[in-house]
């Protein structure tokens, strides 16, 4: 954030890496708000994986994909097999497509070996 000289507030979507699995999802949903502060509870979230599943080392380019779309056609897809999302993640799971100006879409990813990154993709429309 720093970095890309924006405020948490500025930020129009969130693309975690979102495993499906419970105690990660719950760590990075905190990771999420800890870094954000209660602006990460606010802005959409869409986990590409809730479509394609784990696609491996392509996650990353999938994910930032899906955010260029989303960017390109001001569409922020619904999150799909995300019915029963636990209380603990306290973040805002798009439920049904939400058409909006994106101006900045955060991608997050991570392995269990211990690398991650983030990416701040920026609209220049």
């Amino acid at each position: 954030m720093e970095s890309a000289k924006i405020k948490p507030e500025q930020l129009d979507l969130i693309v975690p890496h979102g495993t499906g699995n419970l105690a990660d999802d719950i760590a990075e949903a905190a990771g999420i708000r800890g870094a954000l502060g209660a602006a990460g509870e606010k802005i959409p979230v869409f986990p590409t994986k809730s479509m394609v599943s784990n696609t491996g080392s392509a996650a990353g380019a999938v994910d930032v994909v899906a955010a260029c779309c989303a960017i390109n056609d001001g569409i922020i897809p619904a999150a799909k097999n995300c019915e029963n999302v636990n209380k603990e993640c306290k973040l805002n799971i798009v439920k049904e497509p939400i058409k909006k100006k994106i101006n900045y879409a955060l991608c997050i990813g991570y392995t269990y070996g211990g690398q991650t990154a983030a990416i701040i993709l920026k609209n220049e429309d």
